[in-house]
């Protein structure tokens, strides 16, 4: 058993198989593209992007998720923020790289400014350019999603990630999602209050790097005692029977599902 020390976001105990988000990073490689072209696919994206979103609100509207139906609304604002769209297109063609990585180098580039403030709706903000720019660079790709495996299983999942997703906990919902780990979001993110809201634990304060070995492994996260326990053993299962939300959990990991459970005066 590995015991990792973390601190705990939104309260709570969930368990799951470890399933670490793949984030891909910018290309060093400097290859030949057609700038007409990379921007043409920029701006598909965009529409694909904003198209998902409708959807998105109208599943979390359904849900009684009133505070994510607005918040993707709010995302899907600033797919047509001048600014940012300006950012990336000058880089296609004045610096000759893809759209994808153009994307990835305006979304650093502008959460760096956000994060630097202390309010915390520009730190939200910062959150909601990262998620939308993580789903454009995924409507640019004809490939595979390298994530599409988390939505092929039924499995519950503990998941971890740079940054925690509105979208994805729409995505799989209660019933998949066990627990959640973030290297940089805290209690105030769009995705922290909804977590919440469904009384799904979160954590942060450990890195990405350290739990990688860990992939695919069973999992327990306590947001409460911050810790997280990878493979734990019959003592630690014990422990945390009566803790768990789901039944025969310490029997089949991950194989129980949760119905969903949505209070809508939850929310924040």
């Amino acid at each position: 058993m590995q015991k990792i020390n973390c601190v705990g976001v939104c309260k709570g105990t969930g368990s799951g198989k470890l399933y670490i988000l793949k984030d891909e990073q910018i290309s060093d490689l400097k290859n030949e593209i057609d700038s007409r072209l990379e921007t043409a696919k920029f701006s598909n994206a965009k529409s694909r992007a904003k198209r998902i979103y409708d959807d998105y609100t109208k599943k979390a509207a359904s849900d009684n998720l009133k505070e994510a139906a607005d918040v993707f609304m709010a995302q899907k604002e600033i797919l047509s923020d001048e600014e940012f769209d300006k950012f990336v297109v000058d880089l296609i063609e004045n610096e000759n790289i893809s759209a994808a990585d153009s994307i990835r180098r305006a979304r650093d580039y502008f959460c760096d400014i956000l994060n630097q403030s202390d309010e915390e709706k520009m730190m939200a903000r910062s959150h909601d350019v990262y998620e939308i720019s993580d789903m454009l660079i995924n409507e640019l790709s004809d490939e595979k999603d390298s994530n599409d495996a988390l939505f092929d299983s039924d499995e519950r999942v503990i998941i971890a990630s740079k940054h925690l997703s509105v979208s994805l906990i729409i995505r799989l919902g209660r019933e998949r999602i066990a627990g959640m780990i973030t290297e940089c979001d805290g209690k105030n993110s769009h995705a922290a209050i909804l977590a919440e809201s469904l009384d799904i634990p979160v954590v942060t304060g450990c890195s990405l790097n350290d739990l990688y070995p860990f992939d695919g492994k069973e999992t327990i996260i306590d947001a409460t005692d911050n810790m997280i326990y990878v493979e734990p053993d019959a003592i630690t299962l014990e422990k945390y029977s009566e803790k768990l939300s789901h039944k025969d959990t310490l029997k089949n990991i991950g194989d129980t599902k949760m119905p969903l459970s949505f209070d809508e005066n939850k929310i924040k």
